[in-house]
């Protein structure tokens, strides 16, 4: 891996010399400078090539990329070329790619992390999570899941549970998939994996039956409630029985003799769609092991133009470990909105009623835990269903943990620890210690991506991890803290390749191919003498 360090002199056209340990290069200083290229960004990813742009330095003629796979040590350089974005092709499946950019006239910008698609058990991002299946008939059901960042495509696979091999479906490019020819009646197991990601955990369903949930072992679903009609459409839903498996929904008019079935539903509510304006219904549910409940009557508004748009653009912000602030666009001509949150597997929604304005502070959470809400217009029906992940501590599985775990040793005594984000979280703790001796010393909510530590053992061993206010710990990264000869002897060789790679009139960016069984190195410059 190239090691870049600046440095500043004092006076226009001042040649200098600098060592790394002891190797000599020598450099001039220039006038002409500009600002590092910012906003880094990977798109349009394939299992072999991504998109790289970034915003343009102002006065730049030209830049240099670089790239390499995380973990390596040699840079790919692509230099002098016009423009602010380039495609690389050719890369490895599922790996983890560092990369930065310069122009002719700045230094690099800060190395940024794109994850590359393909098969295999990679981990360059988290597993789909929130996995749920919608029964749409006896023999059909509709699985879905929440997005790994990153991701390009997802894979999936089921079987009836417990039984034979797994059924694969690659390459899907939503969030959802539709299974076709399943055994009425009977329970199924599936994972979802994306192309960055190992296969999350087993989720459950069972298939419907001709009777529309097989028997009358369990009580039928109560406190049945109309909870949003628009011209079109009625939004039900239903307390939850413990034991059920799925839910069989029917509506007809009123004046009606015969049902309309809705579907077969994993969840407690439900949307009736294609109702008629200006018209009386009533709707029922069962379970698939209990008797229809009581008829509900509802009516649908017969001015189809009282409609408006359901709200958008739903984001979760100012977390805390048991409050969260959840706003939303505004939908035209809304008077109010209702607002519904509920914890992930759980039944019951928490209803907050009549908002003005298009916010809301949620307070009284549990924390570490992934919440589920949705919001509704006083003329429109609910949104889709967002989520969030509460903080705190514990061990919480609500993100993915803290990942590229780094140390750098700044003193014979000190060292700063740096780490990449976790989706979500708003702090994290960092354990450490000399390696294998005693207890961790812990620092606790930690806002930024790095920490600074001090009084530390010169020439130890130390032994560190991270986790988010909504992750478990990541794994162990281990530093050693320097020595007074700047590394620690001389039983390696001296590093090579070094290389002046950006100079300005105050400064000079310098970098050197790596020891393999470095921790550290020390660089040093002065004034060539004349």
């Amino acid at each position: 891996m190239k090691k870049v360090k600046n440095f500043f002199a004092s006076s226009i056209r001042t040649v200098l010399l600098f060592t790394v340990i002891a190797c000599l290069s020598v450099f001039n200083t220039a006038s002409a400078q500009c600002s590092q290229p910012s906003n880094l960004n990977a798109d349009n990813l394939t299992p072999t090539s991504v998109e790289l742009s970034w915003s343009a330095s102002s006065g730049a003629n030209n830049y240099r990329l670089q790239y390499r796979a995380n973990g390596t040590a040699t840079w790919t350089n692509v230099t002098a070329f016009q423009g602010t974005s380039y495609t690389v092709s050719g890369l490895n499946q599922s790996t983890v790619y560092r990369w930065r950019v310069k122009a002719n006239c700045s230094t690099y910008s800060s190395i940024a992390v794109f994850n590359s698609g393909g098969g295999g058990n990679n981990t360059a991002c988290s597993q789909p999570s929130n996995l749920n299946a919608t029964i749409t008939s006896n023999t059909s059901a509709d699985l879905s899941w929440s997005a790994s960042p990153g991701a390009f495509s997802y894979t999936v696979q089921y079987r009836v549970q417990g039984v034979g091999a797994f059924t694969t479906i690659s390459l899907v490019q939503g969030l959802s998939v539709s299974l076709t020819g399943l055994q009425q009646g009977a329970t199924y197991e599936f994972k979802v994996k994306s192309s960055c990601s190992v296969y999350s955990s087993i989720a459950l369903f069972t298939a419907g039956s001709t009777s529309g949930g097989g028997g009358t072992t369990c009580s039928a679903p109560s406190n049945t409630n109309t909870i949003s009609v628009t011209a079109t459409s009625a939004m039900v839903e239903w307390e939850a029985v413990n034991v059920a498996a799925n839910y069989l929904v029917e509506y007809r008019l009123e004046n009606a003799l015969t049902y309309t079935t809705v579907g077969t539903f994993t969840t407690a509510f439900a949307t009736i769609n294609g109702l008629t304006p200006g018209q009386q219904y009533v709707w029922r549910v069962k379970a698939n092991c209990s008797p229809y409940g009581s008829d509900v009557q509802f009516s649908t508004p017969a001015n189809k133009m009282a409609q408006c748009s359901q709200p958008s653009n739903l984001n979760a912000n100012n977390l805390t470990p048991t409050s969260v602030e959840l706003s939303w666009s505004a939908s035209s001509g809304a008077n109010n909105y209702r607002l519904q949150y509920r914890a992930n597997g759980t039944t019951t929604w928490t209803n907050v009623t009549g908002i003005q304005g298009t916010s809301y502070t949620v307070t009284g959470l549990n924390q570490s835990t992934v919440y589920r809400w949705r919001v509704k217009a006083n003329c429109s029906s609910y949104s889709s269903i967002a989520v969030f992940n509460s903080g705190g501590g514990g061990n919480n599985t609500a993100c993915s943990q803290p990942s590229n775990l780094n140390a750098v040793s700044t003193s014979n005594t000190s060292a700063d620890l740096s780490w990449s984000a976790s989706s979500g979280a708003f702090s994290y703790t960092v354990q450490y210690r000399v390696q294998g001796v005693g207890a961790f010393t812990t620092i606790s909510l930690v806002q930024g991506l790095s920490v600074s530590l001090t009084g530390l053992q010169q020439g130890a061993t130390y032994e560190f991890k991270v986790k988010s206010s909504c992750s478990v710990y990541s794994s162990i990264a281990l530093f050693t803290v320097g020595s007074n000869s700047g590394g620690g002897g001389t039983s390696c060789s001296a590093p090579s390749n070094t290389n002046t790679i950006s100079v300005t009139a105050t400064s000079a960016m310098v970098e050197w191919e790596a020891v393999n069984v470095a921790a550290n190195y020390l660089v040093e410059y002065r004034l060539e003498m004349h």
